[in-house]
């Protein structure tokens, strides 16, 4: 179009469109180049990737989960906590935000903190398995061996596969 049209306003403008496709794909590039990288280990690597998109598209609350998640990672969990709470400030009702909010409390020994993540995370979504695994990693850690094992049990219902609910039900009655 831009080759063959005569008109200069509809050139300019097709232009214009061109160029912010051309930018929304190479973030798009960027984007799932860091996702790869904090999948698969590379975290340091996506997170500087991350950092560079979050310079022009501060407002994307999955760039400053992404980046959360590979601080996390890393175990940088304050870290982690501060690109997490920014996620929330931009996607409010996301579980999975309220669940990794909540590991970084668990590790950072804030129990009660991140209880109320998870209670958060549970209320929106009832049967996703990470979250229940991690009431009931909570409840070891405080101690309720018997709510702990009723999480894990749970799990089994939903999918009775689940290996992690396995492996802590199995060291729950070993103990």
């Amino acid at each position: 179009f831009i080759s063959k049209s005569q008109d200069k306003k509809k050139i300019q403008k097709a232009k214009k469109s061109l160029s912010i496709l051309e930018r929304e794909l190479k973030n798009e590039k960027i984007f799932k180049e860091a996702f790869e990288d904090i999948k698969d280990g590379r975290e340091r690597i996506g997170i500087k990737k991350i950092k560079n998109f979050l310079k022009t598209n501060d407002e994307v609350w999955n760039a400053w989960f992404l980046i959360g998640w590979g601080y996390r990672k890393i175990e940088d969990y304050i870290r982690a906590k501060e690109a997490f709470l920014k996620a929330l400030s931009l996607q409010e009702n996301f579980a999975d935000i309220y669940n990794e909010l909540s590991i970084c409390s668990m590790e950072l020994n804030n129990l009660e903190e991140s209880k109320s993540y998870l209670d958060k995370a549970i209320e929106l979504d009832p049967n996703n398995i990470k979250i229940l695994s991690n009431l009931g990693i909570l409840e070891m850690k405080k101690e309720n061996i018997q709510s702990a094992k009723e999480y894990f049990k749970r799990i089994l219902t939903i999918d009775n596969q689940d290996e992690i609910a396995k492996r802590y039900l199995n060291l729950i009655e070993t103990k």
